[in-house]
């Protein structure tokens, strides 16, 4: 039996869980606009799934330290098993909660990280699903607040009208400054050396980061950049993740890490990268040129085999298929598909522990390449390139790997980009593929980038 059912068939007539949750069908368009109705608030628009807007906080979790994963796993069912619903609320309405985990545990205390904990999950107080033409507006309240969940979806679904309606014109932030966590010549001089620690020490790989922090002169309007974001790169994860009305980690994502769904596992390998072309055919030479190529072959053959290998513990059966191109706005991707099947009881958490980080973002074997990324890296990770993404009560779920990414805190934004190093990794050309990953944020503020750092 799953989870959730259990836990209904466990309540009788009379009995209240800790919290109750209600729904109804409402008229939002834009889910991006509506974020604005709600200062905490995550929005998750999937290419594969329903989009949804969690606003607000019912009840949180959160959890530090190496154990991260499990035990915000643990302390979510205790409180999926204390919701209730009020009246007929269909599935694809139900509470979920939403958040993510930090790259590494330990980072989150830290100033520029703020507000993003080693995990933090909310279910929220509002939660907006898109689904099949309709839109479901679901509210949970505390138990003893029952009586006032009629009143609460209309106080909801007047701040979502009006959010929704709200005018986006006006001047996007200009940019003020740039300040880079390792210039150019650093940057390609960590790259030298990280190339002389794969040798030394027998890695594979090791994906190097870097950091690019934006001074504007107006705080981000990432509700009005969230649309951006999702009609230039329609077949990514838009994602945003907001403790406050003055902070959000935001992107355009092309990784799934996994997704759980009755059983059925979903994830892949995307490792290798090329550029555009200015036409079709020459977006084909540009992509038949990285299928030939035995650098990129085997960068993505690394992290489809840690995938496959991670996951053949707790699957019943495991499949890579062959790689395939996926585009986007900016750039090339190689791509296996993969995928598993995995007994009633798997919960997509124990997935993502697995999972995370995968080679892609992390490098390969993961110990010895985690530890090159602390010593060379001038900056915290926090949740970008990690889990960010939604857990429901049956323990199925959705993360997605936090790449492409930025966080916005007043009047500066910090970028992320990343770009995996092996042996004979040219440092000019790696230094070309990290800023790339700043782009797609860049660009929907429409901000340059500068030539040289």
């Amino acid at each position: 039996m799953k989870r959730q059912n259990a836990a209904e068939a466990d309540s009788s007539p009379g009995e209240t869980g800790q919290y109750a949750y209600a729904a109804r069908r409402v008229d939002v368009g834009s889910l991006p606009r509506a974020s604005a109705a709600g200062d905490e608030r995550v929005c998750w628009l999937h290419p594969s799934e329903p989009d949804a807007l969690a606003l607000g906080t019912a009840a949180t979790v959160e959890t530090a330290g190496p154990d991260r994963f499990a035990d915000a796993q643990a302390a979510l069912e205790e409180l999926f098993a204390g919701l209730e619903a009020d009246g007929d609320v269909p599935a694809v309405a139900r509470p979920r909660a939403y958040g993510g985990l930090g790259f590494f545990a330990g980072e989150g205390d830290r100033d520029t990280w703020a507000g993003f904990p080693d995990a933090r999950f909310t279910v929220p107080a509002a939660q907006v699903v898109a689904a099949d033409g309709e839109t479901w507006l679901t509210v949970t309240v505390s138990a003893d607040e029952r009586d006032a969940l009629p009143e609460r979806l209309d106080r909801w679904e007047d701040r979502l009208t009006a959010a929704d309606g709200a005018d986006e014109a006006g001047a996007l932030p200009g940019a003020t400054g740039f300040d880079w966590a390792m210039s150019r010549a650093e940057w390609e001089r960590t790259v030298d050396e990280t190339v002389e620690r794969i040798r030394r020490d027998g890695l594979d790989k090791v994906v190097l980061a870097q950091e690019l922090t934006v001074g504007l002169d107006r705080a981000v309007p990432v509700p009005r950049v969230l649309g951006r974001l999702r009609a230039s790169y329609p077949n990514c994860a838009t994602f945003c993740a907001a403790p406050g009305a003055e902070t959000a980690f935001f992107g355009a994502t092309p990784e799934t890490l996994v997704s759980l769904r009755d059983g059925r596992v979903e994830t892949e390998a995307l490792a290798g990268t090329t550029e555009r072309g200015e036409s079709d055919l020459e977006d084909a030479s540009l992509a038949d040129a990285m299928r030939g190529d035995e650098k990129y072959q085997q960068e993505n053959r690394i992290v489809a085999d840690a995938i496959a290998d991670a996951l053949r513990p707790v699957a019943e059966s495991v499949s890579v298929a062959d790689p395939e191109i996926k585009r986007i706005a900016n750039l090339q991707h190689l791509r296996r598909p993969i995928s598993a099947t995995v007994d009633g009881d798997a919960h997509v958490l124990d997935l993502a522990r697995r999972l995370h980080p995968t080679p892609a973002v992390g490098g390969f074997p993961p110990e010895p390449a985690a530890e090159v990324i602390r010593d060379v890296e001038p900056f915290d990770r926090g949740w970008y390139a990690a889990p960010v993404g939604w857990v429901d009560a049956d323990g199925d779920g959705t993360f997605a790997v936090a790449i492409r990414s930025g966080l916005a805190r007043d009047r500066s934004l910090s970028l992320y980009g990343g770009a995996g190093i092996v042996d004979g990794s040219d440092p000019a050309t790696e230094y070309g593929e990290v800023t790339s990953r700043f782009e797609p944020v860049l660009d929907a503020l429409e901000i340059d980038l500068p030539e040289e750092t």
